[in-house]
C-alpha cells in the first residue's frame, strides 16, 4: 500500500466522519502554486502561493516576538499596523472600523449579531446557492448543499431566500475578496458599497460604533502572528502588483467568471458530473448545487502553470465525458 493511501486510511479512522474532503491526497509540504503529497505528486492552490517568503518571514518574525494578544485585554502592534494597511483598499472610506475573527463562519455570524444589532430587525435575506459556512448560524444562511444542514434543525430562524431586498447590505466577501476577481473585492465591479463587508474577518461603517463593549470578542481573534501574515500579504500585493497582473492576464473561462474566480457549468448532465474531474488525478473545487467547477489559481502564478493547469483541466472534463 503506497504511504498515502496508508496515511488516508488512518485519517479516516480516527478523524471526524462528519468531515467532508474532496481527495484522500496526504499533503506534505508546498511552494509557490504547488503542493505535493507524500507519494511525490504535486498540485496547485493558494492566494498568493504556498510559503511565499515575505509571508514566511513574517510569521516567524512574529512568533519570535509575541506569538499572541487577546483582543479583550490589549492593542497589539501587528492588528493596528494591518488595520492602516487594510483601510486604503476598503471599496469605502466608510468601512473603516473592523473586526477579526478566526474564520469565515464566524465572521458571518458577528456580521449578522451586528445588523439585527443596530437595525432591531430579525430577518435575513441570503441568495439562493449561497455558502456562507457550517456553523450553527451559517448552516441556515447556506442553500449550496443539502448535507451543509440536513438532521441538524431546527436551524436559526428569520432566514429567507431571495435575490434582492431594500435593507442592509452584507457582502460576504470570504471567498471572492482580495484580489480575486481582478479588483480588491467583487463588490467593486458593482460599485456597490455594502453596510458590512466580511472577508474572513469583520468590516463596518459606523453601525459597528452602535455596539456595547464586550459583545464582541474570541480569544483568538485578531491573532498577532495572523495579523502579522495579514498584512505581508498585503505586501506582497503591493510589491508584485498582483491586481495590476491579474488585471493583464487575459484569462477566460467557458462560461463565466471574474480575475482568477472563474466557473465552467455544465448542463443537461448526471448529477456529480462536475466531481468526476476529481477522480482524474486533478485537484478542482466543486462546492455548489450546481453543476460547476471552480477554478482559483493562486494569484502568482505564472502564465506557463495558469497554461498547464488549463491543459489538465480540459484533459480532465475530456475525460469525465469520455466516462
Amino acid at each position: 500500500m503506497a504511504a498515502s493511501a496508508k496515511l488516508a486510511q488512518f485519517g479516516k479512522q480516527h478523524i471526524a466522519k462528519g468531515i467532508g474532503r474532496s481527495t484522500e491526497l496526504v499533503l506534505e509540504r508546498a511552494q509557490g502554486s504547488y503542493v505535493w503529497t507524500v507519494d511525490g505528486k504535486n498540485y496547485s492552490f493558494m492566494r498568493v502561493g504556498h510559503n511565499h517568503p515575505t509571508v514566511v518571514k513574517a510569521v516567524q518574525d512574529q512568533a519570535a516576538n509575541l506569538a499572541h494578544g487577546q483582543v479583550n485585554l490589549v492593542f497589539h502592534k501587528p492588528m493596528l499596523d494591518l488595520i492602516e494597511r487594510l483601510k486604503p483598499k476598503m471599496p469605502s472610506p466608510e468601512l473603516n472600523t473592523f473586526f477579526f475573527t478566526n474564520s469565515g463562519a464566524e465572521a458571518v455570524e458577528n456580521a449578522i449579531k451586528l445588523a439585527r444589532h443596530a437595525t432591531n430587525r430579525q430577518n435575513i435575506i441570503v441568495f439562493q446557492g449561497s455558502y456562507h459556512g457550517r456553523t450553527f448560524g451559517t448552516m441556515a444562511l447556506t442553500t449550496s448543499k443539502t448535507v451543509y444542514s440536513t438532521g441538524f434543525g431546527p436551524l436559526m430562524p428569520g432566514v429567507h431566500i431571495a435575490d434582492k431586498h431594500n435593507i442592509l447590505l452584507i457582502a460576504d466577501e470570504v471567498q471572492s475578496g482580495f484580489g480575486r476577481t481582478g479588483k480588491m473585492f467583487a463588490v467593486e465591479h458593482s460599485n456597490v458599497v455594502p453596510d458590512i463587508m466580511i472577508m474572513a474577518k469583520g468590516i463596518a461603517s459606523e453601525i459597528m460604533d452602535r455596539q456595547p463593549a464586550g459583545s464582541m470578542g474570541g480569544t483568538y481573534s485578531g491573532n498577532a502572528v495572523a495579523c502579522a501574515a495579514a498584512k505581508a500579504t498585503l505586501d506582497v500585493f503591493d510589491q508584485e502588483r498582483l491586481i495590476r497582473q491579474l488585471q493583464c492576464s487575459g484569462v477566460t473561462v467557458d462560461v463565466r467568471g471574474l480575475g482568477f474566480d472563474d466557473g465552467i457549468e455544465f448542463q443537461g448532465v448526471p448529477y456529480g458530473f462536475a466531481a468526476k474531474p476529481l477522480k482524474l488525478d486533478t485537484l478542482l473545487l466543486n462546492t455548489s448545487i450546481y453543476e460547476t467547477i471552480r477554478l482559483i489559481p493562486a494569484l502568482t502564478s505564472p502564465r506557463k502553470e495558469t497554461d498547464l493547469a488549463v491543459d489538465k483541466v480540459i484533459a480532465a472534463i475530456a475525460a469525465a465525458f469520455q466516462g
